[in-house]
């Protein structure tokens, strides 16, 4: 449908769009310092933007390019994040593989069967790749018939007491949670009655030992406080991984940690390694011939959501079996019509936006019209002129706000079987 809203000029609002939170990501201090003193989300990107683009410090640029990333995901600009942090260095040692011999299928099935007797199943991300937390929403609804009782978040903080209540996160809730995709991952998992826990560490001790037997040992507390309790973690990068102490600066990982604490074996799904990039120069070679061989059994259609190679009546395929269980294929960039969907739980809207107070760039938030300012928003989309605003949202109605580099304004009611839309300040 496409709807066009008149936006009203705009004007400082609620400081629910500064961010701050003790899981973000370390830019260093003078860096981190200067980016959390920008206004908000939107400012916050287009400083980083301007650092990459015009430093001539290369640390500083490089500090600045993987807080780029957070932030352009964050606001929905995925190719950017992706052009910000594109994994340059994960081409070495290639695994050669006779794909033939296996079959590319949709990665949710096998993990669930793969997941029988199992405690713990986790899943990692790439914290600045959306797609990557694709997997953990679709297996939220089969693991949960299966008897799994909890989702615990990397990125969650303590201090949200009122999650589960209230039924969906916040600005303040955590980091990487306040990308929407994200958000609709716990919105959905607390719809399908989930526990949803924070595992990160907060204790004194500092450093990257100290961090992951923190992780370990609040998920190990989780464990012995409810016997009963199976747990899906969905965790970030190599935290997943076993026999790798160069992937966490010589440290043991959490999962190391954890099965050494409970003595339990925890099934592990990667995906940071495998998924494409925009530039397919950075592409690891499994990944490509993965790729290549769901295209010749799809009709040459591409991946909507992640797959796995796997024979039949075996465990899926596995980059490193010593490291981790399973590898898991990305969805290609050049899907992303597709996977923006979530699996048909959202469409595409295309709506024509008059306004931003004539001060661009300027960033979309639809919010839910029932949820306040500090919820995370259910889609987002940056503008740099007059035009067509893509969002992706599921049925019902929702307040469009707009924010510019110095402040916002609260915008108008837009449902999406309406063909007006009315003011809503």
């Amino acid at each position: 449908m496409l709807l066009t809203l008149l936006l009203p000029a705009l004007l400082p609002f609620a400081s629910a769009h500064a961010e701050q939170d003790a899981t973000e990501p370390d830019a260093g201090p003078d860096l981190y310092t200067r980016t959390q003193a920008q206004p908000n989300l939107l400012a916050k990107y287009l400083f980083l933007d301007d650092i990459v683009a015009n430093s001539e410090d290369p640390a500083e640029v490089n500090r600045a390019s993987q807080s780029l990333a957070f932030a352009a995901a964050a606001i929905g600009e995925h190719r950017r994040a992706q052009e910000a942090f594109p994994f340059k260095h994960r081409h070495d040692d290639p695994i050669t593989i006779d794909t033939a011999d296996y079959l590319a299928i949709d990665a949710v099935e096998p993990i669930v069967r793969a997941s029988n007797g199992h405690r713990l199943v986790m899943v990692n991300e790439a914290h600045h790749v959306a797609r990557t937390r694709l997997l953990t929403l679709h297996l939220l609804q089969p693991l949960r018939k299966a008897g799994f009782t909890h989702l615990a978040l990397e990125t969650l903080g303590k201090n949200d007491v009122a999650l589960g209540e209230r039924g969906y996160a916040i600005a303040t809730s955590g980091y990487y949670s306040k990308e929407p995709v994200f958000a609709e991952l716990i919105r959905e998992a607390l719809r399908l009655g989930y526990v949803v826990v924070p595992y990160e560490h907060s204790g004194d001790e500092e450093g990257h030992q100290a961090r992951e037997t923190g992780q370990a040992r609040n998920l190990a507390d989780l464990l012995e406080q409810a016997p009963d309790a199976r747990v899906l973690v969905h965790a970030g990068y190599a935290h997943i991984f076993r026999n790798e102490p160069a992937s966490m600066f010589g440290a043991r990982t959490m999962v190391e940690e954890l099965e050494r604490m409970t003595g339990l074996r925890a099934l592990t799904a990667e995906q940071t390694l495998l998924h494409g990039h925009i530039d397919p120069q950075y592409d690891r070679p499994e990944y490509t011939a993965a790729l290549s061989r769901w295209l010749s059994t799809h009709d040459g259609n591409g991946p909507a959501r992640p797959f796995v190679l796997t024979k039949a009546g075996q465990s899926p395929w596995s980059m490193r079996p010593e490291v981790f269980d399973i590898s898991v294929f990305g969805v290609p960039p050049g899907r992303d019509q597709e996977w923006r969907s979530l699996d048909g739980r959202r469409e595409r809207r295309m709506v024509d936006v008059v306004g931003c107070g004539g001060s661009f760039p300027c960033l979309i938030e639809a919010r839910r019209a029932d949820e306040p300012d500090t919820a995370v928003p259910a889609d987002r989309k940056l503008l740099r002129e007059s035009g067509l605003a893509e969002l992706w949202l599921a049925e019902g109605c929702y307040r469009l706000d707009t924010i510019n580099a110095t402040g916002g304004a609260r915008g108008v009611r837009y449902c999406t079987n309406a063909t007006t839309a009315e003011a809503s300040r």
